[in-house]
């Protein structure tokens, strides 16, 4: 019985060895014969096997295949060729390599060398070190394919947003603009509840331009057009756990800074002056209703402040019929003001684009460029995939839901009760705009944004290989 089991290990043996052999000819024969890269990948996996053979111990400093000629690769090469642009001298010098740990590395020789490494996509620097390129990626999609889509999509969207902006400050100029934005941003009021305890949080309610801004601690921001659901939410924070102290600032809005128009700070407008108190809280239902109608009064008033004249919105409706070009297609403009604000509307057969007036915008890039953060062409606009609806600023929901009841005298019987419909209203008025995303890449001056865009590609090239 003993022998047999000896002869029965020795033939394992054997086998595992005729496998290596047949392994380690393939691998010669693959990377020497310039066969697919499917092959050529292939013949670097031999300490993989060898590891899982238990012929290899540990991966050690050898877990890496040889270096693969990027060009090797056909397909994906011309593909990041065709967006980096360098010598033929480098495309021959470029190497791909992927190592057992997982990590797969891209050499394109003097242009810069980059990497996937336990999850992090990182470029060369000095010496040993390697930096994030987090900042620069415009998706965090892993496929090939949404990838790429993504990639078209902020390229296009870039050429978009600037050629539209270059024809605004051609023909309106840059002053004009400047001038007819700001006068649209109407002031900005804010509610802010004082912490009173030491696991309260700060409480920040802020309107601006028909939006309210909800923001409690670190909780994420929330978001409503209508004035009593808002204050109603902030009395409950400030009253329902705490008694906080409330204070109130007014100022107005630019992209970048804030200027008061009230006092110096919160500490200078307690709610006493508002509702009537003296010890600077919401005591009451009462005093919150007093807040909400002094709030309608101002707000109008802040709406007055913020229209543009009759000789500004004729000169941006005479932008229509004018074309820009983007990813590829011709679109046609036309420019209309359905409430205080002007849209812009992109006509491009099938494809239609929206760029709409919003304050709550981005002014400086996460990418660094001369050891500061890069400054956005930073105007009170964003690209959105639907046409907004502006209607919901001139009078709340409230209003405007009450008005639609009382017509349709809708009950709360049924499978449809009253609320349900109350609700249906406010969405169906609301039509908040489909913003695209990454405005801070669409928005980078153009230098910044082709090296985005360039990475981008590097990051695809590196997922295409790295399976």
């Amino acid at each position: 019985m003993r022998d047999k089991k000896g002869s029965g290990m020795t033939v394992n043996k054997l086998i595992t060895i005729i496998l290596v052999i047949a392994f380690l000819v393939l691998m010669v024969v693959a990377i020497n014969s310039g066969l697919s890269p499917l092959f050529e990948k292939i013949g670097g996996k031999a300490n993989e096997v060898l590891l899982l053979l238990h012929i290899k111990d540990s991966p050690g400093d050898e877990s890496c295949e040889l270096p693969v000629p990027v060009l090797n690769f056909e397909e994906e090469s011309a593909s990041l060729f065709e967006v980096i642009k360098v010598g033929q001298n480098i495309q021959e010098s470029s190497v791909f390599t992927v190592c057992m740990s997982g990590e797969c590395t891209l050499d394109l020789a003097s242009y810069g060398k980059y990497r996937f490494r336990e999850g992090a996509f990182e470029e060369a620097k000095e010496g040993d070190e390697w930096a994030s390129l987090d900042r620069y990626v415009f998706t965090t999609s892993t496929t090939l394919a949404d990838m790429e889509k993504d990639s078209l999509e902020a390229k296009r969207n870039w050429e978009m947003y600037n050629a539209v902006m270059d024809l605004l400050e051609t023909k309106l100029t840059k002053g004009f603009l400047d001038e007819a934005y700001l006068k649209l941003t109407t002031k900005q009021f804010e509610l802010y509840g004082a912490p009173s305890g030491i696991y309260d949080s700060e409480k920040h309610f802020i309107w601006e331009n028909g939006k309210w801004k909800m923001h409690v601690g670190d909780n994420e921001e929330e978001y409503t057009f209508d004035d009593s659901e808002a204050i109603n939410k902030f009395y409950n924070q400030v009253t329902s756990w705490w008694d906080d102290k409330v204070y109130t600032s007014v100022r107005i809005p630019k992209t970048s800074t804030w200027v008061y128009q009230e006092g110096q700070g919160y500490l200078e407008n307690p709610i006493d002056k508002i509702v009537g108190g003296s010890n600077g809280k919401l005591n009451s239902l009462e005093e919150k209703e007093k807040l909400l109608s002094d709030f309608k009064t101002k707000k109008e008033s802040y709406y007055k402040e913020a229209t543009l004249s009759d000789e500004q919105i004729a000169k941006f409706k005479n932008l229509s019929g004018e074309s820009i070009s983007a990813g590829g297609k011709n679109y046609i403009m036309t420019v209309s003001v359905p409430d205080r604000f002007p849209v812009i509307a992109l006509d491009g057969g099938q494809d239609k684009v929206w760029i709409v007036y919003d304050n709550d915008v981005k002014n400086q890039s996460k990418i660094i460029t001369n050891g500061n953060f890069t400054k956005l062409r930073d105007y009170p606009l964003k690209l959105s995939s639907s046409e907004p609806n502006y209607t919901v600023v001139a009078e709340s929901y409230e209003d405007k839901v009450a008005a639609l009841n009382k017509e349709k005298e809708v009950a709360d019987v049924g499978d449809f009760p009253a609320d349900t419909f109350k609700q249906s209203i406010k969405e169906s008025i609301r039509q908040d705009p489909r913003y695209y995303p990454n405005e801070e890449f669409y928005k980078l001056p153009k230098d910044v944004f082709d090296k985005a865009y360039e990475i981008n590609k590097i990051k695809w090239f590196i997922h295409s290989r790295c399976i």
